[in-house]
C-alpha cells in the first residue's frame, strides 16, 4: 500500500479538505485517493461497521478495521470506484462474527477535485438493500442512521452549506465553477481577495460570458501586450466550451481596491458519467510578488551579463577538471578565439605549453581541495603578444557542499609587469651603456666574498678624455664614447664576469675564481682592442686600467678594490703624454679630412710667422708657443660640420654660430694637456678684434695676447691670397692693402705696419 504519510505528509492535516466533505452525507462514506487509500470518512462509517480512525485513515480500503471485512470479491470490485472511473455495484457482505444473515449494500462513487493539495479523489457511498414486504423487491436504506445527521432535512442543508462555505473559503486561490450549457456561475470564493469585487446582482446575471463587467476585471497577456478577457479568451468558459486544460496561464485581475494584481490561472472541464462536460474549474493565484522576484532576478542577471561581457578583465567558468564552460569578450578579444572553441574543452586540448598549463592545473587543484579561493599570477600568449595576469580562481558549490564548478578572474598586468620590470633593470642597470651600476656592483660584491669564490679578481678602469669629450663635443659623442669602452668590455670580459658602471668614466669588473694572471691577460685584451677599435669617435676610446686580487678570506674586498683603484691611476698617468699626442693627432687628422689644404697652410703660415718673429724680435719660448699656436690654431674645427668649412658664399646666422665656437673648442682641447695648456689662451684669443667686437671674449687692444694677435695677421694674410672659398683670392699687394685698412679696427695698428714692411723686404 502506497505510504499516504509519504504523498501527503501530514495525513491529519488534509482533514481541512477531506472532514467537511464526507460530514455533508448522511450515509456511510470514504474518501479514497487513486490507490484506494482512505483520506477520510464519516461518523456514520464508524458506527455501522465500528471501525475507529486509527483502523481507517491512511489505510488501504481493503485492509481497513485490521482487515474485518477483507474478502477476495471485494478488492477486485473496488477497483470500479478509483477517481477516474464511477459507477453503482451492489454487493452481499457477511458480518464478520457470522451471527448474522449477510448483508447486502450498494456502493456508489462520485468524484471531486480537491486543489491544490491532494488532487483527483472518489467519495464512497454505502447504502445497505432490503426486501420489501417479503416480496422480493428491494429498497436502500442508510445502514444505521447517525444520531444529529437523519431528520430535519432543513438543518442538514444549512450545515452543507456551512461546510461548503468553509471549503471555498479555506482554498488559498481565487476559486470559480462554471456550469454547462452556458457557463453561469456554479460556485465561487467571492470573498477572496483576489476575486473581482462587484455587486451580488451582477455575479447572479446569467453566463459569465454575458457579463461584461466581470470579463473586465480580468486582464490577459499576450504576444501583443495585455488585453481584457473576452468569452472567447476567459480560462473557465475556455474549458467548458471547448475542453481545454489551461496551466499557469499569465493574466491579471483587478482588486477591490482597484490595483491589479498579477496572477496565474488554471483551468479544467469536469466530466459527467457520460463523458460529457458538465462544469469547468478554474482556479487563480497571486504572482505579484514573484513575477517582481522574477524581474529583478532578470535585472539582475542583464547588469551581471553586462558587467561581465564589458570587463576588462577575463573571467572564466570551468568544470572541476578544467572544461571551459564560459569565457567573456576580453578573453576572446586577447586570446582571437571564439568563445564557441573554448566551450567542453581544456587548455591542454586547445594546445596550451605544459609551461603554462602546470600553473593552471596547480591552482585549480589546490581551489577544489580546500575549497577557497586562490590567488595566483600567470602568463599566456595572446595575439598582442605576451601577456601576464593577476588571476583568482573561486570555487562554487553544488547542494550538498562539493565544489562543482571553479570561477577565474583575471586583471591583465602586462603593463604594470614590465614597468615594474623597467624600474628593476634601471635599478640595477646604467642607463647609458646598459651594464649593471654601482648599486648591483656593491650588492654582487658582497654577495661573492666567500670561500668559494676565491681567488676574487677585481678591475678597475678610468675612461680617458670623458670630460674632453662631453666638454668640447657635447655629452652625446661623451655618450657615444661610453658606449664605446662598455661594447669592449663584453666583448673581452667573460660571460660569467660582472661588469659595471662604477661611476661617471670609472668601470668596474667582477672575475670570481680567478687568479692574478688571468686578470691582467683580460686588461691586455682590453688594451688592444681599444687600440684596435674603428674609426667613428671624434676622440678614439681608451681606458685607464688596473686590476689587484682576493685570495684570502681574512683579506678585506674594500682593500683589494682599493689596491686596483691605485694601480688604475698610475696606469693613467703613464698613458697621459702618449694619449695627448693621440687625441691631438685625431682631431687634426679629421680637420685635415675636413679640409684637405690644411696641412699647405700650416705649412705656409708658419714659414711666414717666423719671418714676421724675427722682425718682432721675438725670444725662443715665444717662437716655440707661436709654432705650437700655428699647429693648434684650427683644431676646433674638429667640431665644425664638413660643409660649414668650405662652403662658398657667405654662412647663414645659424652656421655662423657654429663656426664662431670653434675658437672655444680648440682652448678646451688644448688646455686639457699640460704640454699645450700654456697656448690655450693664445688659441682662444685668435678672433678677438684690436676694437673689441671680436669674439667669443670681446677683448679689446693689448688685452689680446700678443701672440694671438700675431697669427691673426699672418693667418688673415695667407686665408686671403691662397684659401678664400667665400671670396675672390686677392693678390699679396691687395691682401696686404686689406690688412692696413683693417689696421685699428681688427689688427693691431703697430704689428700690421711691421708685417706690410717685412714684407716689402721680402718682395
Amino acid at each position: 500500500m502506497r505510504n499516504v504519510k509519504k504523498q501527503f505528509p501530514d495525513v491529519n492535516g488534509s482533514q481541512i479538505y477531506t472532514d467537511p466533505i464526507v460530514s455533508m452525507y448522511q450515509e456511510p462514506v470514504l474518501l479514497l485517493d487513486r490507490d484506494l487509500t482512505v483520506l477520510g470518512a464519516n461518523l456514520s462509517f464508524f458506527q455501522n461497521f465500528g471501525i475507529s480512525r486509527e483502523e481507517s485513515v491512511g489505510r488501504c480500503v481493503y485492509r481497513i478495521g485490521d482487515r474485518k471485512h477483507q474478502q477476495p470479491e471485494l478488492r477486485s470490485l473496488l477497483e470500479v470506484f478509483k477517481p477516474e472511473k464511477q459507477g453503482t455495484i451492489d454487493f452481499e457482505m457477511a458480518h464478520p462474527d457470522g451471527s448474522a444473515a449477510p448483508r447486502v449494500i450498494r456502493l456508489s462513487t462520485q468524484k471531486i477535485d480537491i486543489q491544490p493539495t491532494i488532487g483527483l479523489v472518489s467519495i464512497l457511498i454505502i447504502e445497505e438493500v432490503v426486501n420489501k414486504s417479503g416480496s422480493g423487491a428491494k429498497r436502500r436504506r442508510p445502514l444505521k442512521p447517525v444520531p444529529g445527521q437523519s431528520g430535519n432535512t432543513k438543518t442538514s442543508t444549512q450545515s452543507a452549506s456551512r461546510i461548503r462555505d468553509t471549503i471555498l473559503k479555506s482554498i488559498p486561490e481565487g476559486f470559480l465553477v462554471v456550469e454547462a450549457p452556458a457557463g453561469r456561475l456554479y460556485l465561487a470564493n467571492s470573498d477572496h481577495e483576489l476575486f473581482p469585487a462587484m455587486p451580488a446582482e451582477q455575479m447572479d446575471a446569467g453566463a459569465l460570458g454575458e457579463n461584461p463587467a466581470f470579463l473586465n476585471s480580468f486582464r490577459q497577456y499576450g504576444k501583443e501586450g495585455i488585453r481584457p478577457a473576452s468569452p472567447e479568451t476567459f480560462p473557465a468558459l475556455r474549458s467548458l466550451k471547448r475542453g481545454e486544460t489551461v496551466a499557469d496561464e499569465p493574466w491579471q485581475v483587478q482588486k477591490a481596491n482597484g490595483s491589479w494584481a498579477d496572477i496565474s490561472v488554471n483551468a479544467k472541464p469536469v466530466r459527467g458519467p457520460d463523458g460529457g462536460i458538465t462544469h469547468a474549474v478554474m482556479s487563480w493565484r497571486d504572482t505579484t510578488t514573484r513575477k517582481k522576484v522574477e524581474e529583478e532576478l532578470r535585472r539582475k542577471e542583464f547588469q551581471f551579463r553586462t558587467l561581465v561581457e564589458n570587463s576588462p578583465d577575463i573571467i572564466l567558468r570551468f568544470d572541476r577538471r578544467m572544461h571551459y564552460l564560459f569565457v567573456n569578450a576580453a578573453f576572446e578579444q586577447i586570446t582571437g578565439m571564439s568563445r564557441e572553441s573554448f566551450y567542453g574543452k581544456t587548455n591542454r586540448e586547445l594546445g596550451m605549453s605544459e609551461f603554462y598549463l602546470k600553473s593552471w592545473e596547480m591552482t585549480a587543484e589546490k581551489a577544489v581541495k580546500s575549497g577557497r579561493k586562490v590567488d595566483f599570477e600567470f602568463s599566456f600568449p595572446g595575439i598582442f603578444g605576451q601577456r601576464h595576469f593577476l588571476g583568482r580562481i573561486i570555487p562554487e558549490f553544488d547542494r550538498t557542499g562539493h565544489v562543482e564548478t571553479l570561477m577565474l578572474i583575471g586583471r591583465d598586468i602586462t603593463e604594470r609587469k614590465q614597468a615594474e620590470e623597467h624600474i628593476r633593470y634601471i635599478s640595477f642597470h646604467d642607463n647609458v651603456t646598459g651594464l649593471y651600476n654601482r648599486a648591483y656592483f656593491e650588492e654582487e660584491i658582497k654577495r661573492l666574498d666567500t670561500q668559494r669564490s676565491l681567488p676574487i679578481s677585481i678591475i678597475l678602469g678610468d675612461v680617458n678624455h670623458l670630460k674632453l669629450t662631453n666638454d668640447t663635443f657635447g655629452h652625446r659623442e661623451g655618450d657615444r664614447l661610453l658606449k664605446s669602452i662598455a661594447e669592449i668590455l663584453r666583448k673581452c670580459c667573460r660571460n660569467e664576469d660582472i661588469i659595471a658602471r662604477w661611476g661617471g668614466d670609472e668601470f668596474a669588473v667582477i672575475l670570481p675564481r680567478t687568479d692574478g694572471a688571468t686578470a691582467a691577460r683580460i686588461c691586455s685584451r682590453i688594451q688592444k682592442t681599444t687600440e684596435e677599435h674603428p674609426a667613428g669617435l671624434l676622440i678614439r676610446p681608451s681606458i685607464a686600467l688596473g686590476t689587484a686580487v682576493k685570495r684570502q678570506a681574512e683579506e678585506s674586498i674594500s682593500s683589494v678594490i682599493s689596491a686596483a683603484e691605485e694601480q688604475m691611476y698610475e696606469d693613467k698617468l703613464i698613458q697621459s703624454r702618449k694619449n695627448s699626442k693621440k687625441v691631438i693627432g685625431t682631431l687634426l687628422e679629421r680637420v685635415s679630412r675636413k679640409w684637405p689644404k690644411h696641412k699647405a697652410h700650416l705649412k705656409r703660415s708658419m714659414e711666414l710667422s717666423r719671418a714676421f718673429a724675427r722682425v718682432l724680435g721675438l725670444s725662443r719660448r715665444e717662437f716655440e708657443d707661436l709654432d705650437m699656436i700655428i699647429l693648434l690654431h684650427d683644431i676646433g674645427k674638429a667640431i665644425v660640420p664638413d660643409e660649414y668649412i668650405s662652403k662658398p658664399g657667405r654662412l647663414s646666422e645659424d652656421e655662423w654660430d657654429i663656426i664662431k665656437r670653434y675658437p672655444e673648442a680648440g682652448y678646451r682641447i688644448v688646455k686639457t694637456f699640460a704640454k699645450t695648456a700654456k697656448v690655450s689662451d693664445e688659441i682662444l684669443s685668435l678672433r678677438e678684434w684690436w676694437d673689441g667686437s671680436g669674439y667669443p671674449r670681446g677683448l679689446k687692444g693689448r688685452e689680446i695676447p700678443l701672440l694671438s694677435r700675431v697669427f691673426s695677421i699672418v693667418d688673415s694674410f695667407d686665408i686671403m691670397t691662397h684659401e678664400r672659398p667665400y671670396a675672390p683670392l686677392l693678390s699679396r699687394d691687395q691682401a696686404l692693402m686689406e690688412l692696413s685698412s683693417n689696421a685699428g679696427k681688427q689688427f693691431d695698428p703697430d704689428l700690421v705696419a711691421k708685417f706690410v714692411q717685412t714684407m716689402a723686404s721680402s718682395a
